[in-house]
């Protein structure tokens, strides 16, 4: 992987820049310009306008500038702006073929979107960049793309300073389990023991009339987090799977101020009954 290299300047010259970078998202400028989102492994996130680019065969080459693909880019600051020059973009590594499967581009969608979301401008995070680019390699290739994005979310998460404890109650410490009956919590710290909530409204936790708000997590989800946190875990049961994702959406809805546009995505492909990967 390419570090920035950056070009000695003269006093008022703009530094030119050097990075790989991962392209988040781009919309059309003008006639002939593209204005990207890249998260770059020296800068961290910026914006920039590839001016021309829209036209342009040899320094924007092909589909360079598609969501996904991972580039070097040189680019340099633009006097008095958060917007970035960029000068040319070269294709390090092509990731079209994401596209070719609904669900794989609807996780793909998601991670791109929670990386804008969850990154600050110019703030290096080369962890998050090598984060990105692992699980966008194991989208191309592993046989179910879930466990990666569960574990993608709960490492970015720890990224943004709001790991979740899923071992012990965010409230009384006592760790997690059957006889605690775990509910999310909904100050998105972890869980917390479902009693909490009874004691707030004055019931007796024991009362067959108290119902906890949220679905009471079970041993099996539990231990699929835990894990989940360090690395994708493989071959866990599809309902164990489905479940975790309901439970990392509404987890991220806590932290977020407006919900994921590729959720609602992601949601319709479910719909269509394109839960697996279809044949490339």
């Amino acid at each position: 992987m390419k570090i920035a290299l950056v070009r000695g300047s003269l006093p008022g010259v703009a530094e030119e820049i050097r990075t790989d970078a991962l392209v988040l998202r781009r919309r059309a400028f003008g006639d002939s310009d593209w204005i990207a989102v890249l998260l770059t492994q020296a800068c961290g996130k910026v914006s920039g306008i590839a001016r021309g680019a829209r036209r342009s065969r040899r320094r924007f080459a092909g589909p360079v500038l598609e969501p996904f693909q991972q580039v070097t880019v040189r680019m340099t600051q633009r006097p008095a702006s958060e917007l970035m020059f960029l000068h040319e973009c070269r294709l390090l590594r092509d990731h079209q073929h994401l596209a070719s499967d609904p669900q794989v581009y609807g996780w793909a969608c998601y991670a791109n979107e929670l990386t804008e979301r969850m990154t600050a401008d110019h703030d290096p995070c080369p962890d998050v960049y090598r984060l990105l680019v692992e699980t966008l390699e194991a989208f191309s290739d592993a046989p179910s793309v879930e466990p990666h994005a569960h574990h993608f979310v709960l490492r970015l998460l720890e990224h943004a300073g709001w790991t979740p404890d899923f071992d012990r109650c965010g409230l009384c410490g006592a760790p997690a389990g059957a006889a605690t009956r775990p509910i999310l919590d909904e100050r998105g710290s972890g869980v917390i023991c479902a009693r909490h909530e009874a004691e707030r409204v004055g019931l007796d936790p024991a009362d067959p009339r108290f119902k906890p708000s949220r679905r009471v997590i079970e041993e099996p989800l539990l231990a699929y987090l835990r894990a989940a946190r360090s690395r994708p875990v493989a071959g866990a049961p599809a309902e164990i799977a489905a479940l975790a994702t309901r439970l990392l959406d509404r987890l991220l809805d806590l932290h977020l101020t407006r919900p994921l546009k590729s959720r609602a995505f992601l949601t319709h492909v479910e719909a269509l009954g394109a839960g697996g990967r279809s044949p490339r």
